[in-house]
């Protein structure tokens, strides 16, 4: 599968970071709006018209909250509603240092992925992906998201392709309520 020149090299981290995120939430939202249109729910993002994206976009990186900001919109407007611990949150996850750690402890692992079952099948590249792995490693401004979904669907798919078939197991000392 070939692969298009990235059309953002050069950016400041902080633009490049904003602009993967975008990406990742739009295609996310694409999906979901598909899969609800095939049961007759009409799903609507309306944070992801081009109106609001382009006017984010505009903002000046001076003004811009730091990339590490977690919702910073959200915390200036409810801080007086928020609890101390969550407007102080940074992220969803726990993403302390022992989550990088075990990130540079497992690095071979996880690069041994790049080549797995989604590169065979042409979903991701590889040389990108390994990049991508080895620059999260040393805690530099990945697309997070969108790297730990890739990595847990390739282990999926690597367990799936090593279990040839599901097996059900039966609780040990439980009565049957059936």
């Amino acid at each position: 599968m070939a692969t298009a020149p990235d059309p953002f090299v050069g950016l400041d981290a902080g633009v490049r970071t904003l602009i993967d995120e975008i990406r990742e939430v739009a295609r996310t939202a694409q999906a979901d709006a598909a899969l609800a249109e095939d049961v007759g729910i009409r799903l609507r993002n309306p944070f992801l018209d081009a109106s609001v994206v382009n006017t984010l976009l505009r903002v000046p990186l001076e003004a811009r909250p730091p990339v590490y900001a977690y919702k910073p919109q959200l915390v200036q407007a409810m801080s007086d509603l928020l609890p101390v611990p969550l407007a102080a949150r940074m992220s969803k996850g726990a993403f302390n240092a022992d989550f990088y750690t075990g990130r540079r402890a497992n690095l071979d692992a996880l690069l041994s992925l790049a080549d797995g079952l989604l590169a065979a099948s042409g979903l991701v590249e590889p040389h990108a992906l390994r990049l991508a792995l080895k620059q999260a490693a040393m805690g530099m401004p990945v697309p997070t998201g969108i790297l730990d979904r890739t990595i847990a669907v390739e282990a999926w798919l690597l367990s799936l392709d090593r279990q040839s078939e599901s097996q059900w197991v039966e609780a040990q000392g439980v009565e049957n309520r059936g």
